[in-house]
């Protein structure tokens, strides 16, 4: 019979950090850790959160749409728990956080036997390793799967110039916005933008539509303010991807900033003492920047 524990802390520290198991870090994209970090926060071990999406979203600096997304793949994970709803006036939906720590503790002491089945394949075929997770009350009685990557002989070698994965593809995408060529570009230059793609694609939970979005958002963001940009730029704006827009560009004449009052009207601009004056209608030179 397998030995169930329980642990108790009473020494009150707690109230000034907030703790989660490793296989949460380690299992989890960013947002998925951030929010799961929050609710765990509010809610304690034993308590609930009915933080609002759009709370959550002001407090970690991410949009609404975005912590319902991640929020809801917690749920499915099994990680969190909705349990119903909180208030009157306007209710919101109460979560429960999950007790994770056995199941925490049986996946990293690899207790063979407290384990449903154990299938792994030779890791000199390239194939992945599954790795199963005991049952547990606290995902419904269902056994957790854990897909990890094998360890390969030549684990340093990255894609040839020919991408034959996800990640080959990224890059060359990223390429493409940049406008090279895969026929222009060296292999190692190519070589240098694998691993943040790879990194990238993480965050995106192996998406690679999502990640191409993210590419073409942050792209869009510098080109439009004539910024160079990388797959790294991605990161530094990760927290604000959601909010980038691209920098609309304004009709001048002889630099002078012009409009129209009427669309195919008349051009006017604002001269350098600041006075709106009537340029015309005709042919001329309009620079839009």
């Amino acid at each position: 019979m397998q030995n169930k524990f329980k642990i108790i802390d009473e020494s009150g520290d707690r109230k000034y950090f907030t703790i989660i198991p490793n296989y949460i870090v380690n299992h989890s994209t960013i947002y998925e850790q951030a929010i799961y970090l929050y609710m765990k926060r509010v809610a304690g071990e034993n308590g609930t959160c009915w933080s609002s999406a759009q709370e959550i979203g002001e407090q970690l600096g991410c949009a609404r749409n975005t912590v319902s997304k991640y929020r809801n793949k917690l749920v499915k994970r099994g990680w969190i728990k909705c349990i119903g709803k909180k208030g009157r006036t306007r209710p919101t939906d109460e979560y429960k956080i999950v007790d994770l720590w056995e199941l925490n503790v049986n996946f990293y002491a690899k207790k063979d036997s407290s384990t449903v089945e154990q299938s792994k394949k030779d890791s000199s075929t390239g194939e992945k390793i599954v790795q199963p997770v005991n049952k547990d009350s606290s995902t419904g009685g269902h056994a957790i799967y854990v897909e990890e990557e094998p360890i390969k002989k030549n684990q340093e070698e990255e894609p040839t110039i020919q991408p034959a994965n996800a990640v080959g593809l990224l890059v060359t995408y990223f390429f493409e916005l940049k406008g090279w060529t895969t026929k222009e570009v060296k292999q190692v230059i190519f070589k240098r933008y694998v691993r943040p793609a790879k990194e990238l694609l993480t965050l995106c939970d192996n998406s690679l539509e999502e990640a191409k979005l993210c590419l073409e958002k942050v792209g869009g963001w510098a080109k439009s303010r004539d910024l160079d940009w990388s797959i790294e730029t991605v990161f530094k704006k990760w927290y604000d991807i959601d909010h980038l827009k691209e920098k609309e560009k304004k009709p001048y004449i002889n630099g002078l900033r012009a409009f129209q009052r009427v669309e195919g009207g008349k051009w006017y601009v604002i001269s350098r003492d600041g006075e709106i004056r009537e340029f015309g209608s005709g042919n001329f030179n309009v620079v839009w920047t």
